[in-house]
């Protein structure tokens, strides 16, 4: 059992959040049916100010291991790119024993 910040148990699986933000609305829907090939469900879709108006946030359920984490980020980081988009991070609830 492997244990972060404040006790969290990285290795139980829980939803985390991903958030990205797209220049278009084309790409964003583009970027979405993507995401969702690849596993993962719409959460929201949040309009933002500046170059990049067109939010979604993702979710999935996995640990937060290092390497799983990263596996994950980078997934969405180099689809995200294929649309013109950028990735702003994640956020998970933390899990304690």
């Amino acid at each position: 059992m492997c244990c972060g910040r404040k006790g969290d148990v990285l290795t139980v699986p829980r939803e985390v959040q991903h958030w990205l933000y797209f220049r278009s609305e084309q790409s964003c829907a583009l970027f979405r049916d993507a995401a969702i090939a690849a596993g993962f469900k719409v959460v929201s879709e949040p309009s933002s100010k500046g170059d990049l108006p067109f939010g979604i946030v993702l979710a999935r359920t996995q640990s937060v291991e290092q390497e799983s984490i990263d596996r994950t980020v980078i997934e969405l980081l180099h689809l995200s790119r294929r649309f013109d988009g950028d990735y702003d991070g994640w956020e998970t609830p933390v899990v304690t024993p």
